[in-house]
This record gives structure tokens, C-alpha cells and sequence, in this order.
């Protein structure tokens, strides 16, 4: 059976900027939709992802480097369209398992500029 490496939801339009929000494991996206809104109000334009459960609970943690390949490769996709429209903020924002991912895009995609990690969960 084929899972999805994660779930992705894009909230709002980026008159100043995208940020990657990376939710904590087992958070469903729809928690944190008062972030979203607050970013959306601040003129960003937020990317939401949530990983699969499946992939992080494996003994074999290949599944997970998948996953996180799966999710850079994917917002690093999204940094370098928005790049060539002309968009030039990028943010990372990662909660609780989130702030690893947040994180590793940060690391990989240059163009990510700041990041704001909330290590605990909630």
C-alpha cells in the first residue's frame, strides 16, 4: 500500500512572502489555522505541511530520510517558483517534529532566510 509522505495545504497569497510551516507529528494541519490566518493577515502566503505517521513510527528510519527528501524536495520546488515571480522572503517555521524539519530546509534551500523553531508540543 502506497502512503503519501506528508500532506500539504497553502493558505493566503505572497504579497510579502511565503512561509513553510511544518506541523508536530500527529498534529492534523487544521490545529494550527490561527497561525495561518495571522500570517495570511501579515500579507505571507503559508505552506502547510504535516507528515505521515507511517514513515516517522518505522524502526528502519530510511522511511523517514525518504520522507524528509519527499518534503525539501518539494518546498524547495515551491522556493525556486516563487523565486522567479519574483517573491525574495522565505521562512521556515517547524512545531515540536516540525522544528526538524524546519531545520533541514533551512540547511538545504539558501533562499530560506529565517526560521522560527517551537521545539515543544502544541
Amino acid at each position: 500500500m502506497h502512503v503519501d509522505p506528508f500532506k500539504k495545504r497553502i493558505y493566503g497569497k505572497a504579497r510579502r512572502g511565503v512561509i513553510f510551516y511544518f506541523c508536530g507529528w500527529r498534529m492534523p494541519l487544521w490545529a494550527y489555522l490561527p497561525v495561518y490566518w495571522m500570517a495570511n493577515i501579515a500579507g505571507y502566503r503559508v505552506h502547510a505541511y504535516s507528515l505521515a505517521e507511517d514513515y516517522v513510527i518505522e524502526a528502519d528510519n530510511k522511511g523517514f530520510l525518504g520522507q524528509l527528501k519527499a518534503l525539501t524536495d518539494d518546498v524547495e520546488a515551491d522556493v525556486l517558483g516563487f523565486h522567479a515571480q519574483g517573491v525574495e522572503f522565505f521562512a521556515a517555521f517547524g512545531n515540536s517534529l516540525g522544528s526538524e524539519l524546519a531545520l533541514a530546509c533551512t540547511k538545504t534551500i539558501p533562499a530560506i532566510s529565517a526560521v522560527i523553531l517551537n521545539t515543544m508540543r502544541g
